[in-house]
């Protein structure tokens, strides 16, 4: 019987990461920045050189969650240039497969990252932007130490402007 395995980037394939990354935009339109049609016309090597970003670690991160050789969910994070120099960086892509949800997964996912992302020694705040009617992902990132900062409107992968909640967590 197969686990549920909390695991980096470097034991992902390329392949995997895009049809997962491919899946959350299609089940969850609203809940990311980015466009199903336009990442489905990506090139193999933009898929390729992503995954190998967060294998290397230095301005993004990504863990996933994978059952036996499935991958069903993923949490990430990532470094502007501003965002270096201010020590900060941006939370980005959670999602677990729907048939998998309310198991833990996301925590397990999210304490792996955050455990990475301090041990990096480059980051003091942790950002993200999250739309309010996803209520398990509200509810995930307070659980996990986030506060809400402010709102603000933003145009989300379905095209339709949408309210979203600004939230922060120091990582000391």
């Amino acid at each position: 019987m197969s686990t549920i395995e909390i695991v980096s980037a470097k034991a992902v394939k390329w392949q995997d990461y895009r049809d997962l990354r491919l899946l959350a935009l299609k089940e969850e339109p609203q809940a990311f920045g980015s466009v199903y049609k336009i990442e489905l016309g990506q090139s193999d090597s933009k898929w390729q050189e992503r995954l190998q970003s967060y294998q290397e670690g230095k301005q993004q991160w990504m863990v996933f969650a994978r059952f036996g050789k499935e991958l069903i969910g993923m949490v990430g994070a990532w470094q502007s240039p501003d965002d270096m120099q201010n020590m900060q960086a941006n939370l980005m892509a959670t999602f677990v497969v729907p048939n998998q949800r309310g198991r833990g997964i996301g925590t397990q996912m999210l304490t792996l990252l955050i455990d990475e992302i301090k041990r990096s020694n480059r980051v003091s705040v942790l950002k993200l932007e999250v739309n309010p009617e996803k209520e398990s992902a509200v509810k995930l990132y307070v659980k996990a130490g986030f506060q809400k900062m402010g709102e603000k409107q933003m145009v989300l992968g379905d095209g339709e402007n949408h309210l979203v909640y600004e939230m922060e967590m120091m990582l000391e």
